[in-house]
């Protein structure tokens, strides 16, 4: 007897993150340098953005946050031939060099337009992570004054705002597709000057989750894996995690939760569309709720930690999923006398039912039993009435060998009186008992019990008999000659 256990297959997916942590996996980075020659202005203006960099509180505590399985460091560089480059480098630590595949690097130039630009190519997100970093060294620089995260909250409504995400920008920030067979980008930061505050402002306050921006980012429809997403669009943040079955999205406001936060959160699941999402008839409410989801202002020990930074001075709203599922595999594939136990979740289960009980059957607590080839429904009906249905296919039947050999059903076993033919079973079911008869038992008949998997036909006296043996409800006709 076999015994087939449930398992969750589990992926992670990270969406747009512009997280403080150095993720395995990426590609070492590779830039060409450029041959600009630049005056003594933009060289003045570059090596006072390296200054501000180096002393940018929020590149600090990057740097201190990766400094346990990564190096981070920063140059300023003069070539003889008149070029100037500012080098950031993340280098990781012996013990993490097989995930970070080699050292990342981002080199930023300076061009005629008082732009500091980086190439960047393909997946390579390192100069990405980098920037908020330089950008807010730029506005440092340039005396502008900017609260904490206020450049990066601009840096990603650019961004979401683009009709095409590979090619989008205004005066102070833009990235252009330079080559779509190869994926390569220019990224510019304008440090000729400050920015205008009022501009940037005005598009963080009217970026929000709209379809141009979801889709930007790139976030689709949930399905049965796990997975967890981040994305900021102006004042909103969303962190979604969970699959299709079983899903919280949380959104955090910068200020009070209004009307582009609840448009938001409508588009988020109209995109992510878990279970039940045709039904989400939310209209704004801090406090909502239906049959299969709710919405309500999280605090405290409910902010999960990955919005902690979005304590104060945010409104965290917070919209759950729940529906009937049954957990795990819903395509199940068994061999004959195995067992599976069926487990629904979010939901309780009033009626098991087969539609073959020949086949394989299912108890009152969902465990099926794999009897005979062919394939079934497993229909858990719930109390609602809801039903869900998952397919058994039982790849085999039982069999048997008689004397240590492949049974032949023409064939006539000899057993010598007093002997005994043993008979031994493949995919008997612990739960069903076998079935014996014999066409004349005073010649021959099974002595076993019927519950066990190797039995005795016992020879009593001279002549002939046919033993049938019934195996999961599947019959053996051994035809015998006691001699």
């Amino acid at each position: 007897m076999k015994k087939t256990v449930v398992k969750k297959s589990v992926t992670m997916m990270l969406a747009f993150i512009m997280v403080i942590t150095l993720l395995p996996g990426l590609p070492a980075m590779k830039i060409q340098a450029a041959d600009q020659v630049i005056t003594e202005a933009q060289r003045t203006i570059l090596k006072g953005v390296y200054e501000k960099l180096k002393t940018n509180g929020a590149y600090k505590e990057y740097k201190e946050q990766v400094a346990k399985m990564a190096t981070v460091t920063e140059t300023y560089e003069e070539n003889e031939d008149g070029t100037v480059v500012i080098t950031v480098k993340q280098s990781p630590l012996p013990e993490y060099e097989q995930y970070a595949d080699g050292d990342h690097t981002a080199l930023f130039y300076i061009d005629k337009d008082n732009n500091i630009y980086c190439y960047t190519s393909g997946g390579n997100y390192f100069p990405s992570l980098i920037l908020p970093y330089v950008a807010e060294a730029i506005c440092e620089y340039c005396g502008m004054t900017l609260t904490k995260g206020e450049v990066r909250d601009y840096l990603f409504a650019v961004d979401a705002n683009a009709e095409n995400a590979d090619d989008f920008g205004t005066k102070f920030y833009n990235v252009k597709l330079e080559d779509k067979d190869f994926g390569i980008k220019t990224i510019r930061l304008y440090a000729g000057g400050k920015w205008n505050q009022t501009e940037m402002k005005e598009l963080v306050e009217r970026t929000w989750f709209t379809d141009q921006v979801i889709k930007n980012y790139g976030i689709e429809a949930l399905n049965n894996n796990h997975i967890s997403g981040f994305s900021t669009a102006g004042n909103y943040t969303a962190y979604y995690t969970g699959d299709k079955n079983e899903f919280k999205l949380y959104l955090a406001s910068k200020g009070s939760y209004g009307e582009l936060g609840w448009k938001s959160i409508k588009n988020l699941v109209t995109a992510l569309k878990p279970v039940g999402y045709e039904d989400f008839d939310y209209a704004g409410e801090k406090e909502a709720a239906k049959a299969n989801w709710t919405v309500k202002v999280v605090t405290g020990e409910e902010i999960p930690d990955t919005l902690s930074t979005y304590k104060d001075g945010y409104e965290i709203v917070c919209v759950t999923f729940e529906s009937p599922y049954i957990f795990g595999d819903t395509n199940i594939k068994l061999s004959a006398g195995d067992f599976y136990y069926v487990v629904v979740s979010n939901g309780y289960v009033k009626k098991w039912t087969s539609s073959n009980k020949k086949i394989a059957k299912v108890s009152n607590d969902g465990n099926v039993t794999a009897l005979k080839k062919g394939t079934v429904t497993i229909t858990a009906t719930l109390d609602d009435g809801t039903k869900l249905t998952c397919k058994v296919t039982v790849k085999n039947s039982p069999t048997v060998k008689v004397g240590g050999k492949k049974f032949v059903s023409s064939k006539t076993y000899t057993i010598k009186r007093g002997k005994n033919l043993k008979v031994a079973i493949s995919g008997k079911a612990a739960s069903v008992n076998n079935n014996y008869a014999s066409t004349n038992a005073k010649v021959a008949k099974v002595t076993s019990k019927k519950s066990v998997d190797t039995i005795n036909i016992k020879g009593l006296k001279r002549g002939k008999a046919t033993v049938t043996v019934m195996v999961n409800g599947v019959s053996f006709k051994i035809k015998v000659k006691v001699v």
